[in-house]
């Protein structure tokens, strides 16, 4: 009987202690597995705000090519509809100094189409132009 007593008792303390250790290594390693999940979570809201904007150029894209779009709507009405654009500089057209908008696709950098919306010294809307990419 102190055989058995001896082996239960040495069985229990092997998977007690591996048991333990194996937590020990968890919590050293802790931190190293809390920065991955941070990463990944902050990938997982990267690809959401990707998606939003791709929403966003595509309601551009259809209502320039549908002709939906209209002149006046000052930069403010044009940016919170279709989101900010890429870049803007001044530009002349006719002899007056306007600015001009870039918008494309978020990651498609070099096969999207280019939607330019020029602004009027008064920030409104006055012209739009859609260059189609290389299909």
């Amino acid at each position: 009987m102190p055989k058995k007593k001896i082996f239960r008792g040495l069985a229990a303390f092997i998977v007690f202690s591996a048991f333990f250790s194996g937590g020990c290594v968890y919590l050293t390693h802790y931190s190293d597995l809390k920065k991955l999940k941070n990463l990944a979570d902050s990938q997982d809201q990267m690809q959401e705000e990707i998606k939003a904007h791709e929403v966003l150029f595509y309601s551009l894209r259809s209502d320039v090519l549908e002709n939906k779009i209209t002149q006046g709507p000052d930069y403010k009405e044009v940016v919170s509809k279709y989101g900010e654009p890429i870049l803007c500089g001044p530009a002349k057209a006719q002899d007056e100094f306007i600015s001009s908008c870039l918008y494309r696709h978020p990651t498609k950098y070099f096969s999207s189409d280019l939607i330019y919306l020029n602004f009027d010294s008064e920030k409104k809307l006055c012209s739009w132009e859609i260059i189609k990419a290389n299909e």
